[in-house]
């Protein structure tokens, strides 16, 4: 009998160790589908936006291709137009010196052209730190709105169980305003009765009175 005891307090230890040790890997193997899950959902987001990426450099390379094409045929074009006014230009005189001025006036554009790009190459500097910072602020941004996201989360919860007790709540009144009305219905019911047997005590009084002059 003590054998069997020892025997059973044993297999019973054996159990307890067995059920404790199952309980951490189910909850080991809760966190773990969790962090699963997330982790799909990122690369399912980040899947997407690099598809939307690829078609849209898809689209890019396309237009380019076709400008390239395009200004091929142009430089084409243009080197016939080139020989064409090469040849043209060796009989024409004062059109060399219509061409002198014109190049002057196109010396005076180039000098202004230079200078824009000038003052375009530092505004590209200033853009590039500006969407550096952007950059840092969007990152910034980024981890805020994380942590706003489990804050509404946890608020989420909160309120829903709030809703919860409030409805529970609100049955619960509900309930009790029932009760109450019948506790008054009751109460102006025996009130009456009460009020009838007055009367007729009252009544039973006055003739008994009455009977006795």
């Amino acid at each position: 009998m003590a054998e069997s005891l020892k025997t059973m307090a044993e297999f019973l230890k054996t159990m307890a160790e067995f059920l404790q040790t199952m309980s951490k890997f189910l909850k080991t193997m809760t966190e773990f589908l969790k962090t699963m899950a997330k982790f799909l959902k990122t690369m399912t987001e980040f899947l997407k936006t690099m598809a939307e990426f690829l078609k849209t450099m898809a689209e890019f390379l396309k237009t380019m291709a076709k400008f390239l094409k395009t200004m091929t045929e142009f430089l084409k074009t243009m080197a016939k137009f080139l020989k064409t006014m090469a040849k043209f230009l060796k009989t024409m005189t004062e059109f060399l010196k219509t061409m002198a001025e014109f190049l002057k006036t196109m010396a005076e554009f180039l000098k202004t052209m230079a200078k824009f790009l000038k003052t375009m190459t530092e505004f590209l500097k200033t853009m590039a730190k500006f969407l550096k910072t952007m950059t840092e602020f969007l990152k910034t941004m980024a981890k805020f709105l994380k942590t706003m996201t489990e804050f509404l989360k946890t608020m989420a919860k909160f309120l829903k169980t709030m809703a919860e007790s409030l409805k529970t709540m609100a049955e619960f009144l509900k309930t009790m305003a029932k009760s109450l009305k019948i506790m008054a219905k009751f109460l102006k019911t025996m009130s009456e009765f009460l009020k009838d047997i007055v009367e007729v005590q009252y009544n039973h009084s006055r003739d008994r009175l009455r009977s006795s002059k």
